[in-house]
């Protein structure tokens, strides 16, 4: 984060599409190897190479928009508004468009029963203390919870203003109101599961729209997201 109120604070969320664009390459260039290495064994068997030479060139086309992919995401505050950052293109949402934002947050429900551990050995029970000791001081320094979805939540003046911002459509959602007056739709941006992040994304709405921040509250588990 960086900035002040007489510039703009903007924040990182990194990169979301790493993990899924180096899943698909990694896939493609698998099934295309698989295929092709079949007909080279089997030469009475083409469909390999044909096979083969489809995914390859989807695997040559995603290669090529990878950076498309790659690109970091933030979001920044000013006083004209914030603005949803992806790569070097953004898109700013109005603050007269606006009528309360805050931070949406959905814990996990616990499990109804312990699972039942039974160590082999004294050394093996040692041991899953230890790294289980290890991965919550890991998490608790990190502030990272797989268990928690942070979302920032933007309330429209209008409902009509989904038409304003065709680009963030995808984000647009019905939501429950945390309290009354508010509209029952709005853009939901999903924040990484960094608790510091996104303590950072609300000192900026708090810093230039303290009249309509909502804070933070608490929503019910959804499997539907």
């Amino acid at each position: 984060m960086n900035g002040s109120p007489s510039s703009s604070v903007k924040v990182g969320l990194g990169r979301s599409n790493v993990v899924l664009a180096l899943g698909m390459v990694v896939f493609l260039g698998w099934i295309t190897f698989v295929a092709v290495k079949g007909s080279i064994q089997e030469p009475d068997a083409p469909l390999g190479y044909v096979i083969g030479g489809i995914f390859g060139l989807v695997l040559i086309f995603l290669l090529i928009k990878l950076p498309v992919f790659l690109r970091g995401r933030s979001l920044e505050f000013d006083a004209a508004g914030l603005r949803f950052w992806h790569g070097s293109r953004h898109v700013l949402i109005r603050w007269d468009d606006v009528v309360a934002v805050g931070i949406a947050y959905e814990q996990a429900p616990q499990d109804a029963k312990p699972k039942l551990h039974i160590p082999s050995s004294v050394q093996d029970e040692v041991k899953g203390r230890v790294a289980d000791f290890l991965n919550d001081q890991a998490h608790e320094v990190l502030q990272i919870s797989g268990k928690r979805r942070i979302a920032l939540e933007i309330y429209p003046r209008q409902l009509a203003a989904i038409e304003a911002y065709p680009k963030l459509r995808p984000y647009w959602q019905t939501l429950a109101p945390p309290e009354g007056g508010l509209p029952p739709a709005g853009w939901r941006l999903p924040l990484p599961p960094v608790v510091t992040i996104a303590q950072a994304v609300g000192r900026g709405a708090e810093t230039y729209q303290p009249h309509r921040w909502l804070g933070w509250y608490a929503r019910a588990w959804s499997t539907a997201r």
